[in-house]
């Protein structure tokens, strides 16, 4: 079985301590990590699927709006 992980981006630099910083760049980062690993993994690991805390959510927001919501939904309709 093939694995494959990603992250949409991660901002934690709020914590004690703060924690580094992977930033998002409007999704690119995203479709950098899903490239190469979704059209050949098994399974997919969605690191922080609604880590709003932790600036590394899927979900619908304000500021992104449906952006990371719709780069999966295509990388999943495009994986057999």
């Amino acid at each position: 079985m093939t694995i494959g992980h990603v992250v949409p981006g991660v901002n934690c630099r709020t914590w004690d301590p703060p924690h580094p910083v992977v930033q998002r760049e409007t999704g690119e980062l995203l479709r950098a990590g899903l490239d190469p690993v979704g059209p050949r993994a098994d399974l997919v690991l969605l690191e922080g699927l609604v880590n709003v805390d932790e600036n590394a959510e899927f979900v619908e927001t304000l500021t992104w709006g449906r952006t990371y919501l719709d780069i999966v939904r295509w990388f999943a309709a495009l994986t057999p």
